[in-house]
């Protein structure tokens, strides 16, 4: 009986060796132990081993290996894909942050040099030489200027002529001066435009006489020089402002500029007729008061009557240039020139 369990041991064995051998011709490598120790206890029933039910089992157990790698496998390459589905979300999320954040710093950049050029812009514009702000000033104003000196000058020269009601209802005129000379500055006061000669005169007579000196004095020989050289002064400023006095160039954007001209002789016309305004509305005033029977208004002494005179200008030309005449009759102009 041993003999017989014996040969049945070494069948056994030789079918065990024989079917691990063809596993591994088949597939490469032999089973381990613990599936050749399970595919055993599988093929025996009963005591009784069977070889074949052995290999079966050893193939079986391959199978199932195989098909749970293919499962961890699908299982690795599936969460490989999520992982690098979420790493390439991150990356676009850290692209497009990056964006921002530099558009960000492109624009704080930006806004930043602005800021540094509007400073610096304000800063020269502050650190301006006083003589170009004096100077921009005095052409701004230069007619009013040349008036208020015109006026001021006649006024002084008149400032003691004097006007008396007399009971009568005449006016009388007179000198505030020493006697002996009184008859020259009443000479004096003729050669301004103001021609009261006479003592005695009637109210419309001195309001006729004070009309036709304001309007005189307005395009008196001083007054047409000293405005005809304002407006060359103010014109040699304004075009010549950005080149070197005495350089080529200055004299090319000036004298030698036919706008300069023709901005010069605008605003020469445009003061005298703003003079002849003012004069013609205070000397119409004044004929209008003394028709109504306002005396009051013909013996007004003459210094008064010229400083309203000049207020009275100084508004007519503001409204002139608010109107925008004098930069519409030079753009007028420069194109007939241009175009005859």
């Amino acid at each position: 009986q041993c003999k017989e369990l014996q040969k049945i041991w070494d069948a056994n064995g030789a079918a065990i060796y024989e079917a691990n051998r063809e596993y591994k011709a088949k597939h490469g490598k032999e089973m381990d132990a613990t599936a050749k120790s399970k595919a055993i206890k599988g093929a025996t029933t009963n005591g009784v081993f069977n070889a074949g039910a052995y290999a079966s089992n050893l193939e079986a157990e391959k199978t199932r290996r195989d098909a749970q790698n293919e499962r961890m496998a699908n299982k690795m390459t599936r969460f490989e894909r999520e992982e690098e589905v979420r790493w390439q979300a991150q990356q676009k999320a850290a692209e497009k942050k990056m964006k921002t954040e530099d558009l960000q710093a492109g624009y704080a950049a930006y806004y930043a040099a602005m800021r540094q050029g509007e400073q610096e812009a304000r800063a020269a514009q502050e650190e301006e030489n006083w003589w170009d702000k004096a100077g921009d000033w005095l052409s701004d104003q230069a007619d009013n200027l040349s008036n208020i000196v015109t006026s001021t000058w006649s006024a002084l020269k008149i400032k003691d002529l004097r006007f008396t009601k007399l009971e009568s209802g005449q006016i009388s005129v007179s000198a505030n001066r020493p006697a002996g000379t009184r008859l020259d500055y009443k000479v004096s006061v003729v050669d301004e435009g103001f021609e009261f000669a006479g003592t005695k005169y009637n109210p419309s007579t001195v309001g006729n006489i004070t009309s036709k000196g304001l309007l005189k004095s307005a395009v008196s020989k001083g007054a047409l020089a000293l405005t005809g050289l304002v407006a060359f002064g103010s014109n040699m400023w304004k075009f010549g402002r950005d080149e070197e006095f005495g350089s080529p160039e200055y004299w090319d954007a000036t004298v030698k500029n036919r706008e300069f001209w023709v901005s010069t002789g605008v605003d020469f016309g445009v003061s005298v007729l703003v003079g002849l305004a003012a004069a013609g509305v205070v000397a119409a005033s004044i004929a209008g008061f003394v028709a109504l029977g306002v005396t009051a208004a013909a013996t007004a002494p003459l210094w008064a009557v010229v400083g309203v005179t000049v207020i009275v200008g100084i508004f007519i030309g503001m409204g002139v240039d608010a109107l925008g005449i004098p930069k519409m009759a030079k753009t007028w102009l420069n194109g007939l020139f241009t175009n005859p």
